[in-house]
């Protein structure tokens, strides 16, 4: 009798220490926590989202200018291979041949 009443008795501690473990949180109160926060996070990656668009736009615009810049580097094509080369070789460096400037 003894061993079932001590049995019964820890079986009935083991349920209450667990009971939290296994408890699903169903109340209002956490759904709107749990929706807030979920919230935020979308509306953090679409403000992430939109400066990288912004940040892509402003450098496409930038090395268009640059390229279009009157002042902008030129290139030396090379009379042997037609390959470009930056005004500054002397040679080519696709063939070794000598750039007329």
């Amino acid at each position: 009798m003894l061993y079932l009443f001590c049995g019964v008795l820890s079986a009935a501690i083991l349920a209450a220490v667990c009971r939290p473990l296994f408890r699903k949180d169903d109340t209002l109160e956490s759904a709107i926590i749990e929706e807030t926060q979920w919230d935020l996070l979308q509306r953090k990656k679409e403000v992430v989202l939109g400066n990288i668009q912004d940040l892509d736009a402003l450098i496409r615009r930038e090395v268009s200018a640059r390229k279009n810049k009157p002042g902008a580097v030129q290139s030396a094509v090379c009379p042997s291979c037609s390959s470009k080369n930056p005004i500054a070789n002397k040679f080519c460096a696709e063939c070794g041949a000598k750039l007329k400037h």
